[in-house]
């Protein structure tokens, strides 16, 4: 059978963790939980990248950057243009 697997994360300074958010460190944080997916939990294939608020730039960065991994890219209420943050 089909099997979905979901997985979350939140930005910097959100919840418990310490930091400060911002579009650039979370492209690169984006990116580390895309390396944990494929290389820590060894998912194959392609997978799906939503975004709500801020995390639709890193979302969008993740699609436009490795679209050998992302097969969709949903965006929720993000911030400015999709064009003017994907690279």
């Amino acid at each position: 059978g089909n099997q979905i697997n979901v997985m979350a994360w939140n930005y910097r300074n959100y919840g418990k963790s310490e930091g400060t958010a911002n579009p650039y460190v979370s492209y690169h944080d984006s990116e580390a939980v895309l390396k944990f997916l494929l290389e820590d939990l060894g998912i194959e294939g392609k997978i799906g990248c939503f975004g709500r608020s801020l995390g639709g730039t890193c979302a969008t960065h993740l699609a436009a950057n490795y679209p050998e991994h992302i097969s969709f890219l949903f965006v929720d209420r993000s911030l400015g243009t999709l064009k003017s943050i994907v690279k």
